[in-house]
C-alpha cells in the first residue's frame, strides 16, 4: 500500500512512564504524512518489546470534551521495522489511511522478557485531508 511518508513520535521510556514527542500526531492524507511511525530513542535496558493498542472508547479522561472521535484508530493495520532510534526496540509502522476524518487514542505499552509491563502512556492524534488538524481535546 502506497504511503506519503510518515509522522514520527519519538519515544522515550523513564521509569515507568512513556514520552511522546509529539503526545499529539497529525496525519494528512493528501498530502500527507498519512501513516505514524513510532522509534524508540530511550529505553531501559530490559525493555524486550513494544506494542501499539488503538482504542475503542474515548479514555474517560476526554469524554465530553470534543467531537469526532475515530474508533480503532484511521489506519487498515500496523507492522514493524528495524529499530532506527537506538534502542534495540523495532519501530512500529501504522499501514493503510482509512481516510477518517477525527482524532484517535492509543495506548503504548512496553514490556521485559518476561511479559511484565515496564511502561504505559495514552497519547493521541488527528487525522485530516490537510492542515490545520480537527480539533482534539
Amino acid at each position: 500500500m502506497p504511503t506519503k511518508g510518515y509522522a514520527r513520535v519519538e519515544i522515550t521510556v523513564e521509569g515507568h512512564r512513556v514520552l511522546c514527542k509529539d503526545e499529539w500526531v497529525k496525519c494528512y492524507w493528501d498530502k500527507g504524512p498519512d501513516n505514524i511511525q513510532w522509534v524508540f530513542v530511550k529505553a531501559p535496558t530490559e525493555a524486550e518489546y513494544a506494542e501499539i493498542e488503538f482504542l475503542d472508547e474515548v479514555p474517560p479522561k476526554y469524554a465530553h470534551q470534543v467531537q469526532g472521535f475515530l474508533k480503532r484508530g484511521p489506519f487498515r493495520g500496523m507492522g514493524y521495522r528495524k529499530p532506527s532510534g537506538g534502542t534495540k526496540l523495532q519501530d512500529i509502522v501504522t499501514l493503510g489511511n482509512t481516510k477518517d476524518q477525527g482524532y484517535f487514542c492509543y495506548n503504548i505499552y512496553v514490556y521485559d522478557a518476561n511479559g511484565a509491563l515496564l511502561a504505559h502512556a495514552d497519547p493521541g492524534g488527528t487525522n485530516d485531508p490537510s492542515d490545520p488538524a480537527c480539533p482534539h481535546p
